[in-house]
């Protein structure tokens, strides 16, 4: 005999994937996701293989919705780039604003994650009817703090009003609503900028990822242009900057 499985706990796994899909990024070849760690910074990938339209997948950490992360991207130039220290400043206080925002983020994510999944198991229809109304409230005071930031963040009336829907349509989305905020911020530094500031390790690993990344163009592209000759010259850049931190991180074991 087959027991049909109740509407509830369709609901949850409904809850669960819609979560987790939103916490899908996807990235253009020339892209990484970088996220404020302490005093520093840290640098993912994602998939090394394209999946949609040409682009990387990255999974955001579904454990870490207070998390910022942004997009950083890097271009091909005449010499490895360097941090403009106004834009590491406006990067850090973009960082601390949207942090005004953690409480009812966090409190949200409670309710929508944990709360909700847990009156609906235990009560059914009334435990869900109960969670999605607490939802929906906690969601509403997320926005009203988010109102009241959205000229300090720089967004229209368009850009708030298209993300408050998402938040009230579709609550598991609220929860993702800082990375959201972060991922939309139009960085001025060049991601080897960033990997300037790594320890030896992890600017190495970005590095070999960015130059595969430029080998794999030079492969693509007309060996007669000036653009091979100008990408051939940045790879060897890189390869020099590896070589340097390899040999810094070798003498200093």
């Amino acid at each position: 005999m087959i027991t049909a499985i109740p509407p509830y706990v369709l609901l949850l796994v409904a809850i669960v994937l819609i979560y987790i899909l939103d916490c899908l990024v996807l990235l253009y070849a020339n892209e990484a996701v970088t996220r404020l760690n302490g005093p520093g910074w840290s640098v993912d990938f994602g998939s090394r293989q394209t999946w949609v339209a040409g682009k990387r997948v990255y999974l955001l950490n579904p454990f870490t919705p207070l998390v910022a992360v942004y997009r950083t991207h890097w271009t091909i130039g005449d010499c490895l780039p360097v941090a403009d220290e106004s834009a590491l400043a406006q990067w850090a206080e973009h960082a601390l604003l949207i942090a005004r925002l953690d409480a009812r983020i966090a409190a949200t994510a409670w309710v929508v994650l944990v709360i909700l999944p847990i009156a609906m198991l235990l009560w059914g229809p009334l435990g869900f009817l109960a969670g999605a109304a607490l939802s929906w409230f906690v969601v509403i005071v997320l926005l009203v703090r988010f109102a009241g930031c959205r000229r300090a963040l720089n967004l229209s009336m368009s850009e708030f009003a298209v993300l408050a829907f998402e938040c009230l349509a579709c609550p598991p989305c609220a929860v993702n609503l800082l990375r959201k905020l972060s991922l939309r911020y139009r960085m001025n530094v060049d991601l080897l900028a960033v990997a300037a500031r790594l320890d030896a390790g992890p600017a190495v690993s970005v590095l070999d990822r960015v130059g595969q990344q430029a080998d794999a163009w030079l492969i693509m592209m007309d060996s007669d242009t000036p653009e091979y000759e100008q990408a051939g010259a940045y790879r060897e850049l890189i390869r020099c900057e590896q070589s340097r931190l390899i040999s810094e991180e070798v003498a200093s074991a």
